[in-house]
């Protein structure tokens, strides 16, 4: 598999990625990802902005993250504690393509993450129902660490990856 920066030529894909995610959560009855968000401006910007990255198999897109390098504002409080607190990265937007869902590609896609930023903390955060999120993060050595509040007030269940 490869991984790579997302390109402006891999929008459709990973547009139907995205609406396939939509979909499968709102079948568990969870309301992330329900409002409109991300939608195809949110993925142009982040492609504009090389924050998007895409594991490919067989040159389709397979899984899809955004990788911030710059702190995230909603991780300055949290009901718990971090598990460090010096510079990190935080994914958002992670999603796996429907025809790949329970493929390990969720593993490989956290692996690929870890092995291109291997000294580096990662967080993450994701709806608290949102379980096959959690054991794959958890699966991947991520450790709950508490709750944060989005900007909206939403409560999201907080995980990090601490590089050993």
């Amino acid at each position: 598999m490869i991984f790579r920066k997302a390109v402006i030529e891999d929008v459709f894909e990973i547009d139907k990625i995205i609406e396939d995610a939509k979909l499968r959560l709102k079948e568990m009855g969870i309301d992330q990802w329900q409002n409109g968000y991300p939608n195809r401006e949110s993925t142009v910007s982040d492609i504009s902005n090389e924050t998007l990255y895409v594991l490919c198999d067989d040159h389709h897109i397979v899984a899809i993250t955004t990788v911030i390098k710059t702190l995230e504002p909603c991780y300055r409080s949290i009901d718990g504690a971090w598990g460090s607190e010096g510079d990190y990265l935080t994914l958002h937007r992670v999603a796996t393509a429907q025809n790949r869902v329970n493929n390990g590609v969720g593993t490989h896609l956290f692996e690929a993450i870890q092995s291109l930023y291997p000294n580096t903390t990662i967080r993450i955060d994701t709806h608290r129902e949102n379980l096959p999120m959690k054991r794959l993060l958890e699966k991947c050595g991520f450790v709950y660490r508490g709750i944060i509040l989005l900007e909206d007030g939403a409560p999201r269940d907080a995980f990090d990856w601490i590089p050993h």
